[in-house]
């Protein structure tokens, strides 16, 4: 008989998704990150995706399939790729699924720990994106990213991996930098394919200068980065020196989460003005507000703020 007060081991695809949840803790901030939220859909509850970048006015829509290879040891490269592909095209369906009732007004409300309930409403929701982190290497690159239609919503869906949303991360480190780069791919994708590099290179590509990288989109009929474009970027001085660099804007991240303790905190003066305009105290609100304005300056700025504080 089982002891029924031990916690019951996991499965691949629970691991997959906490890995994902870690990988996204730290740049986005666990204030924006919702993690398997549920609506309802007549009698039935639909989980609305597996876990939900919310942020000003777009919703980044994440969905984790996760290989369970000790269960088949024995699967060819060519039957994971097959297995992948299949799981792709089901992460496709659910966020679909899922921006469909976001901007419909099915989904009420949504929660997590640091935020409490935070209640939806459709039409602050302007961009939406998915990401379908499925894990396996070989996932066919060649061509362009997909995009679902959801109601008449166009979604620019990033496909990656486990292994490779830590580069992707590594390099995207906010909220604001993550969500520039999803429009910045879009509008690549929607006039050029991709051929013979993959999206880490892209990525690369993008990061050596963003406001290039969107000229060149608009104004060339063909864009080539070199294979292992990635490989030579990360070479370069400033990306090696890029952790020392990023220590000054480590501060901005803490200011978020000092706010976050003392949101409760009641200043004497700041409560005799509210007195005297008549407000009631929201510090939830009040709260989100200001993390929300901070959280939306890039990682380059959060630099200079880091230096001059």
């Amino acid at each position: 008989m089982s002891d029924p007060t031990s916690t019951p081991e996991k499965g691949a695809g629970e691991l997959g998704e906490d890995i994902v949840e870690w990988a996204c803790n730290s740049p986005f901030g666990k204030d924006f990150l919702f993690r398997g939220q549920k609506y309802r859909e007549g009698p039935n509850e639909i989980e609305l995706c597996d876990l939900l970048l919310l942020f000003d006015d777009t919703a980044v829509l994440m969905e984790v399939k996760t290989a369970d290879r000790e269960k088949r040891p024995n699967r060819t490269d060519e039957e994971w790729a097959d297995w992948a592909n299949a799981r792709l095209n089901k992460a496709l369906s659910q966020i679909e699924r899922g921006v469909k009732a976001l901007g419909s007004g099915q989904v009420k409300q949504i929660e997590n720990e640091r935020r409490g309930r935070v209640r939806i409403d459709p039409s602050s929701i302007t961009r939406y994106y998915g990401m379908a982190i499925v894990d396996h290497p070989t996932l066919d690159k060649v061509g362009r990213g997909p995009i679902v239609d959801a109601g008449g919503i166009p979604v620019s869906v990033l496909t990656t991996t486990q292994s490779e949303l830590i580069d992707l991360f590594t390099e995207l480190s906010t909220p604001g930098d993550l969500i520039d780069y999803l429009q910045a791919r879009e509008e690549f994708d929607a006039m050029h394919t991709m051929m013979a590099f993959t999206d880490l290179d892209l990525l690369a590509f993008y990061m050596s200068d963003p406001d290039e990288f969107r000229k060149l989109v608009a104004d060339k009929d063909m864009i080539m980065i070199g294979e292992g474009y990635r490989e030579e970027f990360a070479k370069l001085e400033a990306r090696k020196k890029r952790a020392e660099m990023d220590k000054p804007s480590i501060l901005v991240d803490a200011i978020i989460d000092k706010l976050h303790e003392g949101r409760h905190a009641k200043l004497p003066h700041v409560e005799e003005r509210r007195a005297r305009a008549g407000q009631e105290p929201d510090p939830a609100e009040a709260y989100a507000t200001i993390a929300t304005e901070l959280a939306k300056i890039r990682r380059i700025d959060r630099r200079l703020l880091g230096e001059r504080l």
